[in-house]
């Protein structure tokens, strides 16, 4: 199975991509929008924007067509084991975004 991901900051213009390659796997999750951060010890070590949004999320499956698959998103918080930020997710039809 090959995945790809691609974001891009509509703000500053810095993109990344990301492929890769698994076998014997099954997919069957997406994630919109992660904030993926690490040795947090005070809130204040988060951005000071205090939120994040995903926007122009898609899903595609079935290479080499790549069908658009439409995900019913929904937002979640798990526990990591850092401050609490009063993290709260939001989610839509077109964004989502993760405020702390």
């Amino acid at each position: 199975m090959n995945w790809e991901i691609k974001a891009k900051d509509t703000t500053t213009g810095a993109y990344s991509n990301f492929s890769g390659y698994s076998s014997g796997y099954t997919w069957n999750w997406a994630f919109s929008g992660v904030l993926e951060a690490y040795n947090i010890t005070s809130c204040s070590n988060l951005p000071a924007s205090t939120s994040d949004e995903f926007k122009g999320n898609t899903v595609d499956h079935g290479y080499p067509s790549f069908n658009n698959v439409t995900p019913s998103w929904y937002g979640a918080t798990y526990p990591y084991g850092g401050p609490s930020c009063g993290f709260s997710p939001s989610v839509s039809a077109t964004y989502n975004k993760l405020t702390w």
